[in-house]
């Protein structure tokens, strides 16, 4: 092993070389602040010709140069008057001259004063910088050694450990403002991962005793690894659920469940302010996904490319204020999504280019006064539209380009104030379109339809059409 080599004589060249090149001198004003400060770089740099070597003025050191000064002063002021004046000068004029000579030497002081009084708040607020960092430095260190606890709790074999883990990450994330979204990641990141949920079924007949054993065991993981999942998903609508606290909320993260597997997922009652929620490419094949009382004043909402094979998605009850609610691309081969008594006040919600080939949404008693819904360029194939009993105020409800090769849009019941509705050339299509009798002409001039169609169609919907249930 090669030894490096030792400083000495050999680093000398190098060393003058350097003094050779001339130290580097700095302005003058540097120098003035420094003494200012409470320094001696300028008298360092004069002895040694080198600005990084430096001395603080000691506390002493001020007194003495202080009463140095004023002795100086002193005597200077008395030989200059002693030289100036005549020896005859006036006793009154004397006190006078000692009283102007006492003032300067009190000048002189206070100006020590200051600069000792600026020395020691500079020094303090140094030591303030210092703890602060420190403080830091550990809080940094128990911060990290928690969420190394919680990613590896989060990875045990065991259920209950991994449960442990859950609560230890959502609990990181409310007490660490710097590292919260990373941890919302990996308690997301949790749930992107492959996931096989509990059968419900019984051991296959014929089974020995062994292979029964060995179903109800894999059984039970599933169960025990669905309540992990679950119980993940309820700490995010907790924290979502609450109104936002500075240096402690969620709302203005990012949620990434790109991917996941979702059965019954509860979402009900959150708010959202900002940031983007993502459920993009989401398989969503039985069960309930519930958003129902959602609040939503900013930010996405995102089902892009998700599939919706059965099961139901609620948005009953809920409130769009602002942000952006989105299904585009998304395929609905089934099941129902419901809007039903929600309030559209802004923002929006798209479906552009979705796939409804089965199924409905249903938009029962929802309140359009503001907002924007679209469906350009959707396919509705054996899809129920519901807007019966909707109310118009204000807002756009566009389905422009859309295509319909079968199904329904109901319009039963509608009141429509004001606001617009465009919809695509239904003339050719067999779609049962059910407009608000009472409203004659004026709803068809709304909803630009072919001539004819509002006195060619029946009104009204049975209560087993009503998508009330959904």
């Amino acid at each position: 092993m090669t030894t490096p080599p030792e400083v000495g004589a050999d680093d000398r060249p190098s060393t003058k070389r350097r003094h050779r090149a001339g130290p580097k001198r700095a302005p003058i004003r540097t120098h003035l602040v420094a003494v200012l400060q409470g320094e001696l770089g300028p008298l360092r740099f004069l002895i040694t010709g080198d600005e990084q070597r430096w001395l603080p003025l000691r506390l002493w050191l001020h007194i003495a140069l202080f009463f140095g000064v004023a002795v100086a002063s002193v005597f200077v002021l008395w030989v200059i008057f002693q030289g100036v004046f005549a020896a005859g000068l006036k006793d009154e004029l004397k006190v006078e001259v000692i009283r102007l000579i006492l003032y300067i030497i009190a000048g002189i002081g206070g100006v020590f004063a200051l600069v000792i009084a600026y020395r020691r708040q500079g020094l303090n607020e140094a030591a303030e910088v210092r703890v602060e960092r420190a403080e830091a430095r550990e809080e940094s260190k128990v911060f990290n050694e928690r969420f190394k606890s919680a990613s590896e709790q989060l990875s045990a074999e065991q259920a209950a450990n991994r449960l442990a883990g859950v609560y230890a990450m959502a609990g990181l994330a409310d007490d660490w403002d710097q590292g919260r979204q990373t941890c919302i990641n990996v308690l997301c990141a949790y749930l992107r991962m492959p996931f096989d949920p509990p059968t419900g079924e019984p051991p296959p007949e014929g089974a020995d005793s062994a292979e029964r054993a060995e179903h109800r065991a894999e059984e039970r993981a599933r169960s025990q690894e669905a309540q992990v999942r679950e119980t993940i998903i309820s700490a995010i609508r907790a924290r979502l659920r609450e109104a936002p606290m500075a240096g402690r909320t969620w709302h203005s993260c990012d949620f990434d469940f790109t991917k996941a597997y979702f059965d019954d997922a509860d979402f009900s009652g959150i708010l959202v302010t900002g940031g983007v929620m993502s459920f993009r490419k989401i398989v969503h094949r039985t069960g309930l996904l519930d958003f129902n009382g959602l609040v939503m004043t900013g930010g996405q909402l995102a089902f892009d490319e998700a599939v919706f094979s059965d099961g139901r998605v609620r948005f009953s009850e809920a409130k769009f204020y602002g942000g952006h609610a989105k299904f585009n691309a998304a395929v609905f081969a089934g099941g129902r999504i419901s809007f039903n008594e929600a309030e559209l006040a802004g923002g929006k919600v798209s479906f552009y280019a979705a796939e409804c080939t089965g199924g409905q949404i249903s938009f029962y008693k929802t309140q359009f006064s503001g907002g924007v819904i679209r469906f350009i360029s959707t396919l509705f194939s054996g899809s129920q539209v519901y807007f019966n009993e909707a109310k118009f105020s204000g807002g756009h409800v566009d389905f422009d380009s859309a295509k319909f090769s079968s199904g329904k849009v109901d319009l039963s019941g509608a009141r429509y104030v004001g606001g617009e509705i465009e919809t695509a050339d239904f003339q050719g299509y067999p779609v049962r379109l059910i407009p608000n009798p009472r409203l004659g002409d004026r709803i068809a001039e709304c909803l630009k339809l072919p001539p004819g169609w509002v006195e060619g169609l029946f009104g009204g919907t049975s209560e087993k059409e009503s998508p009330r249930s959904a």
